[in-house]
């Protein structure tokens, strides 16, 4: 796992995520959410390729890129769920991070998963790329 470059990716897009924005308020610029999601969910894809690499070895590219990018946009529709749960909780119970929102509206929503799929796309051209680069 550690020598997996989109885990380093994910933990990377994370701290910079709590670091940059929660601390210094960047999510008041439009780009930085903007990059967060794009990065995750290429980190995302990677991670998944690599651990279903054999599993998705004899699929044609586009099969393995939809069973890919599908797992990947999963794991952020995942993101979003928890997104709302911690601003959701905190409303019912009294918790230290209360008054804080994690989560846009809807076209915030769709525009973060859409982001997430850009992303888990543009690793698998990236693979495809690299791919067809090693068989010339």
């Amino acid at each position: 796992m550690l020598k997996n470059k989109g885990f380093w990716l994910v933990f990377a897009t994370i701290i910079v995520n709590f670091l940059l924005g929660f601390e210094f308020n960047f999510f008041r610029f439009g780009w930085f959410d903007v990059s967060l999601h794009f990065l995750g969910g290429l980190g995302v894809y990677l991670i998944l390729s690599q651990y279903f690499g054999k599993d998705f070895a004899g699929l044609p590219w586009l099969r393995r890129t939809i069973a890919l990018v599908g797992i990947s946009v999963l794991v952020g529709v995942i993101w979003e769920f928890a997104e709302y749960s911690f601003t959701a909780i905190p409303a019912v119970f009294s918790l230290p991070w209360d008054g804080l929102s994690f989560i846009g509206d809807l076209p915030d929503t769709l525009a973060d998963l859409s982001l997430d799929i850009l992303g888990a796309l543009f690793g698998s051209i990236i693979s495809f790329l690299s791919s067809k680069m090693k068989r010339d």
